[in-house]
């Protein structure tokens, strides 16, 4: 991982934590996507990030 993608994280992550009301959803896209990255780059694959709509999760969890 770049350093200008690892301050593009630390970027993403100040808005939502310091600013949230002035975060948007590419801003939270932008922290994810980044906090992926990262983590499965420190972990050389060995931890894997993924994502899962709530809807999908919610149906998952009741067995659907």
């Amino acid at each position: 991982m770049q350093v200008h993608e690892k301050r593009k994280l630390l970027e993403a992550m100040d808005v939502l934590i310091r600013r949230p009301a002035a975060g948007t959803d590419f801003t939270l896209a932008e922290a994810m996507a980044y906090f992926k990255m990262l983590v499965e780059e420190m972990t050389q694959g060995g931890v894997r990030v993924d994502y899962v709509p709530v809807e999908e999760k919610i149906n998952e969890l009741r067995g659907g």
